[in-house]
C-alpha cells in the first residue's frame, strides 16, 4: 500500500468514526480539515488554519453551552475554568489520539520525517478544524454532537477541573481582604 492509498484507508475509517457521531453524508471539507499547512506549502491546496480558527470558536460555544447546561448553579469564573481545562491543546490532542487522526494528516515531506503527526498542538489544531468542517456540514447540531465526543470524558469530572488550584485560592481571598501579598 502507498502513503496515499495508507492516508486514504486512515481517512475513511475516520470520517466512518464521525459519522456514527454527527450522522450519515458528505463532509465537504473534512480532507481540508486534515491537511497541514506544510502539505499545502508544497502541494498548493488549501490547508486546515481557516478551519482551525472557525473551530475554536465552535468548539467554545459548544462546550460553553454543555457546561452551562451541566452546572446550573457554578458562576462565570468556575465555568471559565472548566472550559479551560476542556478545550485546551492537552484536551483536544487526546481525543485526536484515540480517534486515530495522526495517521489522517497530510503533511508535507520534513513534517512527515519528524515527529508533527503526534504533536500535541498540530493535533489540537486539526481537531478544532474537523470540528469547523462538521459544523459547515451539518450546522451546530452536529457540531454540539462532535464536540460532546470530544470533551465527554472530560465532562464528565469538569465541576473538579474548575476548582481553584490552592494557591490561586488562598491569594484570592487574601486579596479580597485588602490584605497584601
Amino acid at each position: 500500500m502507498n502513503e496515499s492509498e495508507r492516508l486514504a484507508a486512515a481517512r475513511e475509517g475516520l470520517h466512518a468514526h464521525i459519522e456514527t457521531i454527527v450522522g450519515p453524508g458528505p463532509i465537504a471539507r473534512f480532507d481540508e480539515a486534515l491537511t497541514h499547512a506544510s502539505f499545502a506549502n508544497e502541494t498548493g491546496v488549501p490547508n486546515n488554519q481557516r478551519l482551525e480558527f472557525l473551530g475554536d470558536a465552535v468548539l467554545g460555544l459548544c462546550v460553553s453551552e454543555l457546561l452551562a447546561e451541566a452546572h446550573g448553579q457554578a458562576d462565570e469564573g468556575m465555568l471559565t475554568r472548566m472550559r479551560s481545562a476542556l478545550v485546551n491543546a492537552e484536551a483536544l490532542a487526546a481525543w485526536a489520539r484515540r480517534v486515530a487522526v495522526g495517521p489522517c494528516m497530510a503533511l508535507g515531506r520534513g513534517a512527515t520525517l519528524g515527529s508533527e503527526r503526534e504533536q500535541t498542538n498540530v493535533l489540537a489544531d486539526t481537531a478544532e478544524a474537523l470540528v469547523a468542517a462538521v459544523y459547515e456540514a451539518r450546522g451546530i447540531a452536529g457540531a454540539r454532537a462532535l464536540v460532546r465526543d470530544i470533551v465527554g470524558e472530560l465532562l464528565d469530572r469538569s465541576a473538579s477541573l474548575g476548582v481553584r488550584d490552592p494557591k490561586s485560592a488562598l491569594q484570592e481571598r487574601v486579596q479580597s481582604r485588602g490584605l497584601p501579598p
